[in-house]
């Protein structure tokens, strides 16, 4: 019995350390890009090497309370935490089936996050901020497209989120692979 609980106690910490490095690690990337006013958000790098280390639970924690903790600098990152939990959701379920192993399916990936984080990213934007274009990182983009030809200011913002979000996820997913690639077997075995 002793053995068992020694056995839970230190599943128990690895756990913890996962979790909270993911949340810092979603924390510290997305203040960068903010700092060095870098127009992506990267800030779910955490949850996807999460999934990938210890499955869905643990990644869905780490994509909530990140939100739930940049929400302290920023209160409306709160509402996003859902497309957080989508994205650990899915990267779990990805990481599974094994399509970080093969290029095009990785690019697969990265489309399914671009459509979850740009496209409801940007219905959710919409719904919070009202049907004009935003101040964002897509906001210029989002202008150029209704000005030559885009019919109206919501698919335009939808498609300017979306290409925003393709570079973004690109770019979160290879930090990710690199990261995990980078750790020692002995540490995904956990």
């Amino acid at each position: 019995m002793k053995k068992l609980n020694s056995n839970l106690f230190w599943r128990f910490k690895i756990f913890l350390a996962m979790v909270s490095g993911g949340i810092v690690l979603n924390f510290l990337l997305a203040n960068f890009a903010i700092h060095f006013k870098i127009p992506l958000y990267l800030d779910c790098v955490g949850s996807i090497l999460v999934a990938m280390l210890g499955g869905t639970i643990p990644a869905i924690l780490v994509g909530f309370f990140s939100n739930v903790i940049n929400s302290i600098y920023s209160p409306v990152t709160l509402y996003y935490g859902i497309i957080s939990i989508l994205i650990a959701v899915c990267a779990s379920h990805f990481h599974t089936k094994r399509y970080f192993k093969h290029v095009h399916k990785t690019i697969f990936v990265i489309l399914v996050f671009a459509v979850l984080g740009g496209g409801l990213g940007s219905v959710l934007t919409w719904f919070l901020f009202g049907f004009s274009f935003g101040e964002g990182f897509s906001a210029p983009l989002a202008h150029w497209l209704f000005a030559h030809g885009v019919s109206n200011q919501f698919s335009a913002q939808l498609g300017a989120d979306f290409v925003l979000d393709v570079v973004d996820k690109a770019a979160v997913v290879v930090m990710a692979l690199w990261i995990y690639r980078a750790l020692p077997q002995k540490v995904k075995l956990q």
